[in-house]
This record gives structure tokens, C-alpha cells and sequence, in this order.
């Protein structure tokens, strides 16, 4: 009885553990990696790292409000993370607020679903950090994360 108490237990913490790097053992494609280029203009970086954030249930207003307050916490969070030939993003769904968002420069909009299509096809996911490299390998972190597994995670891409 007492094992299997404790084969549970394992089960359960590993699963807790999982959550915030979701795994895909598959590399970009060469058409997902020049889609991505395109989108962001990206060409000089080895690395790229997205904020990708889905506000399902925010009105217009909302997004007027909340948009400079996330991008003030994100840019203070990343002050303290290496992003030496790195190229950061942030980047929102394609939704409501898509016309208060392209009048801020900072900020991407997923208007042809692309991030959502190769990283969250079938995720209802809110907030993501997905971080990648030229040759197609990346990973993807949720949840509450810190900066330095963000660091390492770059780190982890550039090798």
C-alpha cells in the first residue's frame, strides 16, 4: 500500500513539474522558420523569444488600459534577463483589440494566427513565453517562470 501511495505521489509531482515547459519534439519546419523570419523581421538574431499573450475576455477599453501596464512589467522583467543576440517580442492573438494594439509600436499582432497555429494548434493557451532559433528547436514556457530560466533557456537555444 505504501508504494503505491508513493508511486502516486511521484506521478503527481512530475505532472506538476511539466507544466511550465510544454514539449514538442519536433522541430520547425523550414516553411514555419521563414514564416516566423517574415513576421518579425527577423534576420540578424540567433535567437527569438515571444511573449505571446491571448486576453480572451478583454473589452476595447480594456486593451487601452492594460496594454502599456503589461508592456511596462515585461520591460522591467527582461532587464535583468541576457538577451545578447536575442530579439524579443510581444506578441497578442489576433482579437478584440487588434486596432488599440497596432497603434503601439511595441507590440505584434498575431493577425494571421501564425504563432498560434505552429505553437498552440490545439491550446487554449492565455500567456506563453516561446523561445527559438534559427535551426528550428525551441521551447516553450507557461505558468510562472523566472528570469533566469528564461536566461537559460536562451542559453539552451544557443547551443
Amino acid at each position: 500500500m505504501k508504494k503505491w501511495i508513493l508511486i502516486i505521489f511521484i506521478i503527481f509531482g512530475l505532472k506538476s513539474n511539466a507544466q511550465n515547459s510544454i514539449p514538442r519534439f519536433v522541430k520547425l519546419t523550414l516553411t514555419e522558420i521563414k514564416s516566423i523570419e517574415t513576421e518579425f523581421n527577423w534576420h540578424n538574431e540567433n535567437i527569438l523569444v515571444i511573449n505571446f499573450i491571448t486576453p480572451i475576455n478583454f473589452s476595447d477599453s480594456d486593451y487601452e488600459k492594460n496594454i502599456p501596464q503589461t508592456i511596462d512589467y515585461w520591460s522591467e522583467f527582461y532587464k535583468n534577463v541576457d538577451l545578447k543576440n536575442a530579439k524579443k517580442e510581444f506578441v497578442y492573438s489576433d482579437c478584440v483589440g487588434r486596432n488599440q494594439m497596432s497603434k503601439n509600436n511595441t507590440i505584434h499582432v498575431d493577425k494571421n494566427e501564425i504563432i498560434r497555429n505552429i505553437f498552440f494548434p490545439k491550446d487554449k493557451t492565455c500567456s506563453a513565453i516561446v523561445i527559438l532559433n534559427k535551426n528550428g528547436d525551441f521551447k516553450i514556457l507557461t505558468g510562472k517562470y523566472n528570469q533566469q530560466e528564461i536566461t537559460d533557456s536562451i542559453s539552451e537555444m544557443k547551443n
